[in-house]
């Protein structure tokens, strides 16, 4: 009796737990299928097996209408911006570019203005130092004819010097002076009369003896060669030589420079206020003027200066 009593129990509370369980899968069923009627679910839906392995690939998944128009609306847009942004990237390129070659443009004009200009102004230069090379060879042609001129109007004169020229004194009488160291160094006793206008040359300097020159007038030309030639054959101990302008005595020095230390000429001799030079010893000597016939002289002998 206490057997089936416990067996009726356990049938009824396995009955009572089958339909509580059946109440709760219905109860299930229902919320999902209204989940499934809530819900747009198309795109889970496949025609391939509902069931497969970890080895098998994942079946593809559709996407909505939606998603895909707002994937193309967004790459578009994206696209757009990128043309446009690109677009204007050239546009400021190309902006750029045409300000450099304009800036080119005109720097190419200013170089060609100034290559014409500078052309012109080399020409005008050249026509100028051509001008300016005439005008300084007509000067010192007249340079050279005026200190003719001058040395012309001095064609008497001569000058003392050398250790033996006396030391000067107040109220002295230079022509005496000049006329006894003729005598007694030279031996030559000139007529009366035949030295004129002896005077010191230059300015006495303060504190020193006056060693000066002494200039003085021989008006015959056969007298001043003879006392000229003298000095150079007995070689006292004094120099007489022919008055020289400033220029002509220049004109000399360079003369001598030429022939003493360059060795380009070998006569030099001024006479009669000229300079007279040759190449060969014993040739033809050539009477010079100027600074400018000097070298005129030594490019047609073929010497370099």
């Amino acid at each position: 009796m206490g057997r089936r009593r416990k067996s009726k129990s356990f049938q009824v509370r396995t009955s009572e737990r089958l339909s509580s369980q059946r109440s709760n899968n219905n109860k299930t069923e229902q919320q999902h299928q209204q989940f499934i009627e809530n819900h747009d679910i198309s795109f889970l839906q496949s025609s391939s097996p509902s069931l497969f392995t970890s080895t098998q690939l994942s079946p593809e998944k559709e996407l909505p209408i939606e998603y895909k128009n707002l994937m193309e609306e967004i790459t578009k847009n994206i696209k757009q911006h990128l043309e446009t942004w690109f677009l204007n990237l050239l546009t400021k390129q190309e902006e750029q570019l045409n300000k450099v070659k304009e800036a080119n443009l005109l720097i190419e004009n200013e170089l060609e203005k100034q290559t014409c200009l500078n052309i012109t102004l080399r020409k005008n230069i050249e026509a100028l130092e051509n001008k300016i090379e005439k005008v300084e060879q007509k000067l010192q042609e007249q340079i050279g004819k005026t200190e003719h001129l001058m040395q012309i109007k001095e064609s008497n004169a001569c000058v003392l010097s050398g250790p033996s020229v006396p030391q000067g004194k107040m109220n002295e009488n230079c022509n005496e002076i000049v006329s006894n160291l003729i005598s007694k160094k030279l031996n030559i006793n000139l007529p009366n009369g035949s030295i004129m206008g002896a005077s010191r040359l230059g300015y006495e300097k303060d504190g020193k003896p006056d060693r000066r020159s002494i200039r003085f007038n021989v008006p015959d030309e056969k007298i001043r060669s003879k006392l000229i030639g003298a000095c150079i054959k007995m070689k006292p101990n004094f120099y007489i030589n022919e008055y020289l302008t400033r220029y002509n005595k220049k004109l000399l020095l360079r003369a001598l420079e030429l022939k003493n230390n360059l060795k380009l000429i070998s006569t030099c001799f001024v006479k009669q206020g000229i300079l007279n030079v040759s190449k060969i010893r014993g040739s033809k000597t050539t009477k010079i003027f100027s600074f400018e016939e000097l070298n005129q002289f030594l490019n047609a002998t073929n010497i370099v200066q």
